[in-house]
């Protein structure tokens, strides 16, 4: 790029698909100096992918390692990408190398700033939709998921600093920096982190640093916004309730803070809008909440179809907003609002109407952006209706991959005949290995001699990555049954080499829940223990687990020994969990799990009957109604 030379070192075996990872570094180092404004400040990048890396990649100075998965075949089509984490790496050359935290407890300024950039060169390269879709994942699955945790970003009470590696230094630092830039404005976001950067070039930082750039190039006090959202911990929790005056033909908007407040969590001062659409057309009116509730009234020229809060979606939040099933399809339906046809399917997930499982079923076929037909095959999973799951059959053919990908795999989530016969057949045909890996992975829920079959062809699959054999590593766990021991044993030995040591570790592991019964444990002991002196730590560390996963006493003295031995830590500390699993209760035996399993459709089938019996009891009813003179229905209420 420009003078500064790019170099990328992987191993010889997966060298042909390298330009799958790093093709698209140019591009990305070109966008972070125009956006940041600072030329790269070093005179090369290197990039180097390394077969036992723990982490996703580690962003040393003109030289970033990075973990060999992030090499994919093209056959992967767009399943999964390592854009995102080549961006998030390079980033760090900015922020985090050549600025870098003072401490810990400013850890987001290194890891916030690199995942928010890595979004910004999303929205670069895919539009404002793609970067809204990847904000909402951010704030739903990590963020949301940890709601409970109110621990503030800065926080000094750290015993490790591995305790800081978490969602708040990430994503939570991530739409920190989001918000800042939506409250000031693009120009003076952009012209505020280069001063942040020049002025501290090659020294350390701290989290008030950047908020005086800030200050200083908005002219706005800003110790609130910091405050609230850095040094204090947890998101605002809001219910938002609608109700439309027609005498008055206004809008009556209500807004409440709902989460406990106290020392560590503070009641929220935010700025945002609503958005109503009234004949097809917006009708935007900003405000502001800086108390426990607030009731807004907004003059409108008519009813609106679609009443949406924070459609910009500049605010971190959970938000309680309960519409009507009318609306909400509404929602789905309008083309201008991406992210707002998103949170409409997962609305509509919670409204198990037919009309609304067909609404779905649209939007997964139909809508221009993947990621609402990604968030339309996840909602008809939870609905799990027949009608649903029937959508999600007959949804298959997928021209992006990734929606055929998600498809399967909440079809593998689905304990249905019809999605097995699916997942069977997807095996069997699907050329793209991740597909067929997660229909690999959702056969796990089911026996039967046609599942077994699928088992052992993808133990012995052959594709770059073992995608296949990997799934099969975790549905054999599932299945539990012990009679796929020596499979497991010939695949792992035939693949100890090249495959992830990650995905070994976990047939390892699966190896061990499924002999823990008779003859099977003393063969499976052996062949674990066998991988106790193997030169890849990480696949010693997999069998120490294993061990404790096997529940065989002879393991014991095995594992006190390693847990024992100080000098490495890392085997010492998963052998110290290995010796206390042994004492925990085994799992259910196979032939147990089948008869739970089998019960489990038993019940629903006869569920299924009973539900259409009272469907036809109704019909009847509802006839006889009708059948019924006027006079003597009259005479019935009198």
């Amino acid at each position: 790029h420009g003078d500064v030379p790019l170099a990328f070192y992987t191993q010889p075996s997966k060298a042909k698909y390298a330009a799958n990872a790093f093709g698209d570094t140019a591009d990305i180092m070109a966008f972070y100096e125009k956006e940041i404004g600072v030329p790269y400040p070093w005179d090369k990048y290197d990039q180097v992918t390394c077969a036992d890396y723990h982490w996703g990649g580690m962003e040393n100075t003109t030289i970033t390692t990075l973990t060999q998965r992030t090499i994919h075949a093209d056959e992967i089509e767009n399943v999964r990408s390592s854009r995102s984490l080549n961006a998030h790496e390079l980033a760090h050359q900015w922020f985090g190398d050549y600025v870098t935290c003072k401490d810990w407890s400013h850890l987001w300024l290194n890891e916030g700033f690199a995942t928010y950039y890595a979004l910004l060169h999303q929205r670069h390269q895919f539009g404002q939709d793609a970067f809204n879709y990847e904000l909402y994942l951010d704030a739903r699955d990590d963020i949301g998921l940890m709601h409970k945790d109110l621990r503030p970003i800065v926080y000094r009470e750290y015993k490790d600093p591995g305790e800081q590696f978490d969602f708040r230094a990430y994503p939570k630092g991530s739409w920190v920096l989001h918000m800042l830039r939506n409250l000031v404005g693009e120009d003076q976001y952009r012209q505020a982190v280069k001063n942040y950067l020049t002025r501290h070039a090659l020294s350390d930082v701290e989290t008030d640093d950047l908020r005086e750039a800030f200050e200083e190039v908005s002219g706005r006090p800003l110790d609130k916004f910091f405050d609230q959202w850095v040094y204090h911990g947890g998101v605002p929790e809001l219910k938002v309730t609608y109700k439309w005056l027609a005498n008055d033909k206004m809008a009556h908007v209500t807004v409440e803070q709902t989460h406990e407040t106290g020392n560590g969590v503070l009641l929220f001062e935010l700025e945002t809008k609503l958005r109503f659409i009234v004949d097809g057309k917006p009708i935007d009116e900003p405000f502001k909440i800086d108390g426990k509730r607030h009731d807004f009234y907004v003059k409108l020229p008519a009813e609106p179809e679609i009443v949406r809060f924070d459609p910009d979606y500049t605010l971190l939040k959970r938000t309680d907003f309960s519409k009507s099933d009318k609306m909400l399809r509404a929602q789905l339906e309008n083309e201008d609002d991406g992210i707002g046809r998103v949170l409409a399917c997962d609305a509509l997930a919670k409204r198990k109407t037919k009309a609304n499982v067909a609404a779905l079923r649209k939007a997964l076929n139909d809508d221009s952006f993947y990621g609402v037909r990604l968030a339309a095959a996840e909602a008809l999973r939870r609905i799990g209706s027949d009608e649903a799951v029937n959508a999600l059959v007959e949804s298959t053919d997928q021209p992006d991959a990734r929606v055929r990908h998600r498809v399967i795999e909440q079809l593998g989530a689905c304990y249905r005949d019809e999605a097995r016969e699916t997942l069977l057949e997807t095996v069997e045909e699907e050329k793209n290995p991740a597909i067929a890996a997660a229909a690999v992975k959702g056969l796990g829920l089911y026996q039967g001699k046609d599942v077994s079959a699928a088992m052992r062809k993808a133990l012995s699959a052959d594709s770059h990555g073992d995608e296949a054999a990997a799934a099969a590593f975790l549905a054999i766990r599932e299945l539990n049954d012990a009679s796929f021991a020596d499979d497991l044993m010939k695949a792992i030995k035939s693949r100890d080499q090249e495959m992830s040591p990650q995905d070994i570790t976990e047939g390892l592991i699966t190896l061990a829940k499924i002999s823990q019964r008779g003859r099977r444990r003393d063969v499976a002991f052996d062949f674990l223990t066998g991988y106790l002196s193997y030169p890849r730590q990480v696949l010693r560390g997999g069998a120490v687990r294993a061990l404790g996963e096997l529940h065989d006493p002879a393991g014991r003295p095995v594992l006190e020994p390693i847990a024992a031995d100080e000098r490495d830590e890392y085997l010492a500390g998963l052998a110290k969990a290995a010796l206390e699993m042994l004492d925990k209760e085994t799992r259910l035996a196979p032939a147990e799990v089948g008869e739970l399993r089998r019960e489990v459709r038993d019940l629903r089938k006869s569920q299924d009957k009973l539900q259409k019996a009272i469907d036809e009891l109704k019909g009847k009813r509802t006839a006889a109604d009708d059948a019924t003179p006027a006079k003597a229905k009259q005479a019935d209420k009198d």
